[in-house]
């Protein structure tokens, strides 16, 4: 199946771009670490999937790019604020050929369209997992998850819909200012309550 053909570079800069995002997610201790690796590998690379495989239902190549700098310059900010500031552009999916507006646009709100799902996904889970009041070994395993999962995801989906290239926003808002606003805009404001209030 062509949408699951990836070249090993492409494996490779994908593995490391989760890797150093689950530090940067991460309180930078062994068990926040696994959880954010989690969270950030269900968010990002299915985000990052989204991207490819819509762009690939166009009939485009796509294959995602890690961007070192912006890799370590998230590295940099997240141990110099103790891990109060996250940067998260570890690279993107680089599409070939010419596309036209409506199309980068749908591409572009494929990644934060599935991190919103995801944010529903974990938070299902959390909400079960809380009446069936799962105590004991693994209660805290799979609350840590999912409060992770829920985090990252509606950050990475806020984030990427800012209005500003390189941000998927700036497709979006490109091809459909309706569509950006009515998705954009409550993840944005949601984003920045919950860092206010955190």
């Amino acid at each position: 199946m062509k949408y699951l053909n990836f070249s090993k570079r492409e494996i490779k800069e994908i593995g490391i771009s989760v890797v150093v995002l689950s530090v940067v997610f991460s309180s930078f201790t062994i068990a926040s670490v696994m959880y954010s690796f989690i969270a950030v590998g269900f968010g990002f690379v299915f985000h990052e999937l989204a991207h490819r495989f819509m762009a690939q239902r166009y009939g485009f190549h796509a294959e995602y790019r890690m961007w070192v700098k912006g890799l370590l310059f998230a590295l940099f900010l997240a141990v110099m604020s103790g891990g109060s500031f996250v940067f998260a552009a570890p690279g993107a999916v680089v599409i070939s050929g010419a596309i036209p507006r409506d199309k980068h646009g749908k591409i572009a709100l494929a990644g934060p369209v599935v991190n919103v799902v995801l944010v529903l996904v974990f938070s299902i889970i959390l909400f079960v997992a809380g009446i069936f009041s799962i105590i004991g070994f693994g209660a805290e395993i799979v609350f840590m998850i999912c409060s992770y999962g829920i985090l990252v995801n509606l950050f990475l989906a806020a984030f990427n819909m800012l209005p500003f290239p390189p941000m998927d926003g700036a497709s979006v808002f490109a091809w459909n200012k309706f569509v950006w606003a009515i998705t954009g805009i409550p993840l944005i404001l949601l984003m920045f309550s919950l860092m206010f209030l955190l």
